[in-house]
C-alpha cells in the first residue's frame, strides 16, 4: 500500500464538490419531544404561535431562536450560503440604520468565515493529509489521527474482507473516500460517523469512538457497510421503494455484520460482547433486560407484528440487529439477502417477504418473537 503525503484545507477535506452534501449529511435522526414547557420573559409568560413549541432533548429544552429572537428585538438570519445563522443585537434609531448596522455584520462574518475555510487546516497547525490508497477505498487522516489510528488504514482491507464474505466478492465496483479526523478545534463542529451516498463519502471521528469503549473499527465497519449496501442495492432505491422507512433494515444489518459477523463491540467487550459470544442466550437476555420494567428503550412488542414496525423505534439498533441474527441462523443468508434484491426490485413488502422465506411478513414475526422468547 502506497503511502504519500498530500496537502489539503478544511474545505477541500469537507468539499471536494462536497460541501453542501456533508453539511446536509451533518443532519442527524434524534429521539425528541415536543413540550408544553411555558417560557417566561421578565416574570410574563410567553405564548409561541402555532406550529412552534419547545423541544426536549435528554433533559434540555430548546427554543426555537427565531421566537427569542423576536421576543428580545434581536435580528436573526438564515445565511443559506454559507450554512450560518447570524444574530444581531438591537442598535436603536432608524430602521436604514440598523440594517446598516446589520449588513456590515454579515460582511464580516462572510469575510471571517471565508477566512478560516482558506487559512485553517488541521488543529495542530499542518495542513498535511495523510493519504492512504487501498483496493476498495481512498483513506485521509489528519496527523493527530494518524499517530493513535493508523491501524484503520492499514488494516482496512482485511476489515473489508468481512463485507466481502457477507454481500458478495466483486460488490465494490466504486472507490470509497474516507475521511478520518480528530476532534479537536473546527473538527468539533463534524463529529460523529456518517456515509454520504451521494458521494460515496465516509467520515469517522475515531477519538469520540474510542471514549465510549470501542477502537474505531467497530464504527469503520459498520459505516462501511452502509457503503456495500449503497453498491449492491442503492440505499436511494431501498428508500424509495419504503418511503423512508429504512432503518430497521438497515442500521440492524451494518450492527450485525460490525459485531456479530467482524467481532468489533461498540461500548466495550463487558457490556456489548461481540462475534461468538453474541449467540442465541445473549440476544434473548439482551432483549428481555431492555424490555424488562429497569430496561430502557423499551418496545411494545405487542404493537409489533410485522418487521417495519420496528422503525417506530429508530434509536432501537439492537432489535433490528436481533431480526437478522433470526433471518441467518433460521434461514439461509441467500433467503436473507434476496429480500432486499426483491425490494429493490419494486415488490412490495409484504410480496419481497413471502419471495424470499416463502412465509408472510407476519408469520415471521410471530417466528421472530417465539425465537427470541420474546412476550
Amino acid at each position: 500500500m502506497k503511502k504519500k503525503l498530500i496537502a489539503f484545507t478544511v474545505v477541500a477535506m469537507l468539499s471536494l464538490n462536497m460541501t453542501d452534501a456533508f453539511a446536509a449529511s451533518t443532519l442527524k435522526e434524534i429521539k425528541a419531544y415536543l413540550t408544553d414547557a411555558k417560557i417566561y420573559l421578565d416574570g410574563n409568560e410567553q405564548a409561541m404561535p402555532e406550529g412552534m413549541a419547545p423541544i426536549s432533548y435528554k433533559g434540555s429544552i430548546y427554543v426555537p431562536v427565531r421566537f427569542v429572537s423576536d421576543k428580545l428585538g434581536i435580528h436573526v438570519i438564515w445565511d443559506g450560503k454559507n450554512n450560518n445563522v447570524l444574530l444581531d443585537s438591537p442598535t436603536g434609531g432608524n430602521g436604514s440604520d440598523g440594517d446598516s448596522v446589520l449588513q456590515e455584520r454579515i460582511d464580516q462574518l462572510t469575510r471571517e468565515n471565508k477566512e478560516l475555510k482558506n487559512n485553517s487546516s488541521s488543529p495542530s497547525g499542518s495542513s498535511d493529509w495523510t493519504k492512504y490508497q487501498t483496493k476498495s477505498t481512498t483513506i485521509y487522516m489528519t496527523p493527530k489521527v494518524e499517530s493513535h489510528f493508523k491501524y484503520l488504514a492499514t488494516d482496512a482491507e482485511k476489515m473489508l474482507s468481512v463485507h466481502e464474505n457477507f454481500f458478495g466478492t466483486g460488490i465494490m465496483k466504486k472507490n470509497v473516500d474516507i475521511w478520518i479526523h480528530d476532534n479537536d478545534g473546527i473538527f468539533e463542529l463534524f463529529n460523529g460517523a456518517f456515509y454520504n451516498p451521494q458521494f460515496m463519502a465516509l467520515h469517522l471521528s475515531p477519538f469520540g469512538d474510542r471514549d465510549v469503549g470501542n477502537d474505531g473499527r467497530f464504527t469503520f465497519v459498520h459505516e462501511m457497510t452502509h457503503a456495500y449496501q449503497d453498491q449492491r442495492w442503492g440505499i436511494g432505491k431501498l428508500g424509495e421503494k419504503l418511503q423512508g422507512r429504512l432503518n430497521w433494515l438497515l442500521e440492524g444489518q451494518a450492527d450485525y455484520v460490525a459485531k456479530k459477523v467482524a467481532g468489533f463491540t461498540q461500548y466495550g467487550s463487558f457490556v456489548d460482547p461481540a462475534g461468538a459470544q453474541r449467540d442465541l442466550s445473549f440476544y434473548k437476555a439482551e432483549i428481555a433486560k431492555r424490555n424488562s420494567a429497569t430496561g430502557y428503550s423499551p418496545i411494545d412488542w405487542s404493537k409489533v407484528t410485522r418487521f417495519e414496525d420496528l422503525n417506530a423505534y429508530p434509536n432501537e439498533y439492537f432489535a433490528s440487529e436481533a431480526t437478522v441474527f433470526f433471518f441467518e441462523n433460521n434461514y439461509s443468508h441467500d433467503q436473507y439477502l434476496k429480500l432486499f434484491d426483491e425490494i429493490v426490485k419494486g415488490t412490495d413488502l409484504s410480496t419481497s417477504f413471502k419471495n424470499a422465506f416463502g412465509k408472510s411478513n407476519e408469520d415471521l414475526m410471530k417466528e421472530f418473537k417465539e425465537y427470541l422468547n420474546i412476550k
